[in-house]
């Protein structure tokens, strides 16, 4: 195609591409401060689900990084190539222009936007994606209505407070198990998961801002195409078309995340529920030993209740092999809780996928960049 071009409407898709590059960097500080979690917890699923969030956050920041690397040099590129066209004339550009290798382009679909330096505005408002997570608005409320979690003491979540428990309780555990277990159940729940838990919304604003800077690269390169024609022209509009879908995978890989954060807090706020239910029959049933072997002891001090002694005995026998089995059911479900966990963990690589795609997608400079300038 012969080669026709307007040097201002470079200058204005440069501004546009340019302000998207400030909402790829507003979005990385965005991450900064939206997706910190407490990292002093010790528990395995925890340090599971910590180990695996310091994962996706590092290659959510490189993402967005080489994203503000790409857009950064394409503003510089843009704005060489519209004072290069003014400094020559048609014909000479034209010629030149004949030598780069032909490439076709769509036609633009639908109406036709305007041209000029007015139809390079945003289409869409990328900063307003950006909102706090967490609150009545955010993305994980509604999922997890039925399963309040907001612990005063994180550790133990949604669990009984665990120094309210009486010391009847507290003698009939240590009956019946010779150990802490309200302790290692805690363990089990131990982190920082209502932080966990906003995360969900952090990666849905991403993904939302993601896919408003695509629209607005997509959008200029749409209007730029209108005045910009040649083979030339075919090279930067299939390049920065590219740039807008790496935007939009990265839409999808936030999106991504957003799920599985919340399929993970949910297996855990689920778990929480149940482990509180479980741990006030183990406390109810532990006061009962606890009252029984004190009957039974007492009565044989007595010299005359031996059959009560052994009524007492076997109810208290009766509960703690009850305890030990409820106990044993806890377990085996948070096997099952660890085990659905790890799946969601080792599901969630799109984003480590696409980090390494845009690695190899070039920067202007190595990959389009003017010949001609």
């Amino acid at each position: 195609m012969t080669l026709t071009v307007k040097s201002e409407d470079l200058v204005g898709y440069a501004g546009l591409v340019h302000r998207t590059g400030g909402d790829c960097a507003s979005a990385r500080a965005y991450l900064d401060r939206c997706t910190g979690i407490e990292s002093s917890f010790v528990g395995d699923l925890w340090n599971w689900a910590l180990g695996d969030h310091t994962q996706r956050v590092h290659d959510a920041r490189d993402l967005l990084s080489r994203f503000d690397t790409i857009l950064g040099a394409s503003v510089t590129e843009l704005k060489k190539t519209s004072a290069w066209y003014d400094s020559v004339d048609l014909e000479q550009a034209r010629k030149i222009d004949a030598t780069y290798p032909a490439m076709k382009r769509p036609a633009v679909p639908g109406p036709r936007p305007s041209t000029g330096g007015t139809s390079f505005q945003d289409v869409r408002d990328t900063a307003s994606r950006l909102k706090p997570p967490g609150g009545a608005d955010g993305w994980l409320q509604g999922h997890l209505t039925e399963l309040e979690f907001a612990p005063a003491n994180k550790a133990a979540g949604t669990l009984l407070d665990f120094g309210s428990v009486s010391a009847l309780a507290n003698e009939g555990l240590k009956l019946a198990f010779g150990w802490d277990v309200l302790g290692n159940v805690a363990n089990w729940l131990a982190g920082d998961w209502q932080s966990y838990a906003n995360c969900s919304d952090a990666w849905d604003c991403l993904g939302n801002a993601c896919a408003d800077m695509a629209a607005n690269v997509r959008h200029g390169n749409t209007v730029l195409g209108l005045t910009w024609h040649g083979n030339a022209a075919d090279a930067a509009w299939k390049y920065f078309d590219k740039s807008a879908g790496n935007l939009e995978s990265a839409r999808d890989a936030f999106h991504d995340l957003r799920d599985r954060y919340q399929h993970v807090a949910a297996l855990v706020f689920s778990f929480a529920e149940t482990v509180k239910g479980a741990i006030a029959e183990l406390c109810d049933w532990g006061a009962q030993v606890a009252i029984s072997a004190a009957a039974s002891t007492a009565m044989a001090a007595s010299g005359v209740g031996f059959a009560g002694a052994f009524v007492g005995a076997a109810f208290a026998a009766e509960r703690v092999a009850a305890m030990a089995k409820r106990y044993r059911e806890l377990t085996e479900q948070y096997d099952r809780v660890m085990g659905a966990v790890n799946l969601a963990f080792a599901a969630s690589g799109a984003m480590c996928a696409l980090v390494g795609d845009v690695r190899k997608f070039p920067v202007v400079g190595k990959g389009y960049d003017n010949a001609m300038v």
